[in-house]
């Protein structure tokens, strides 16, 4: 997970010690001494028995970011090339398992929290999804699931319009191996469209992937057609 600032604001150890300080269930598990140089510039993290690495600070590089598509209640005047990043990812121990939904659960709780009090973060990035979140949009659905809400599909996922109108998700691949596509007939309305992707990701990755046609009932009470794409790299959606 990356944490957006404009480029010189982005946070060094301190600022994220006196952080991770004011949130009463985290603390600092481990901060390299300042005599490596070779060692700064990252800090670990440990809340509620899981251990996160906070990465590329100041005054160090910034970490790498993908190429945004997408945007969620973020403006056109945030500019990707004038933005740096820090990243927030499981420590070694929990190596490979960033998409376990324990370990993920955590992983946006910190990112919620640490965010609330770093007055320079201007937006929130999932990089599967490659979309450029506001730190708004993404504590109302990240921080919701953290408290027991649905899952944030709308953080952790997002929608490209193919050639005939349906809609392609990026990010859910991550956590089933297939894409979501919404078949042209389910795209009329795109706002309600996407809210129909958002439920089925959801239900896709708490359920897995789909390797034969099931059924799925809409938001609005008719039944909808799952089946896998012939290449079995996507989850198509129709109504049926």
């Amino acid at each position: 997970m990356l944490l957006l600032f404009q480029r010189g604001a982005r946070p060094d150890t301190a600022a994220i010690s006196g952080a991770v300080s004011a949130i009463e269930a985290a603390s600092i598990s481990h901060m390299p001494g300042t005599s490596d140089s070779t060692e700064q510039g990252w800090l670990e993290v440990v809340i509620d028995g899981l251990t996160f690495d906070i990465a590329d600070l100041a005054p160090g590089p910034s970490a790498k970011m993908p190429e945004f598509k997408h945007r969620s209640d973020v403006t056109d005047q945030i500019a990707a090339p004038d933005l740096e990043a820090i990243r927030i990812v499981p420590g070694p121990h929990l190596n490979g398992g960033t998409y376990l939904l324990p370990i993920l659960r955590g992983l946006l709780s910190l990112g919620c929290l640490i965010g609330q009090r770093l007055p320079g973060l201007v937006a929130y990035s999932w990089p599967p999804a490659l979309a450029l979140t506001s730190p708004e949009f993404f504590r109302a659905h990240a921080g919701a699931w953290a408290k027991g809400g649905p899952f944030p599909s709308l953080v952790l996922a997002s929608f490209s319009e193919a050639s005939d109108q349906g809609l392609q998700s990026s990010g859910l691949s991550v956590f089933t191996g297939q894409e979501l596509r919404l078949e042209p007939e389910l795209t009329a309305d795109p706002n309600e469209a996407k809210l129909l992707g958002g439920r089925l990701i959801a239900h896709l990755v708490m359920h897995g992937r789909v390797d034969e046609a099931e059924q799925f009932t809409g938001p609005d009470g008719h039944p909808l057609q799952l089946e896998p794409s012939k290449n079995g790299k996507f989850v198509r959606a129709w109504r049926g």
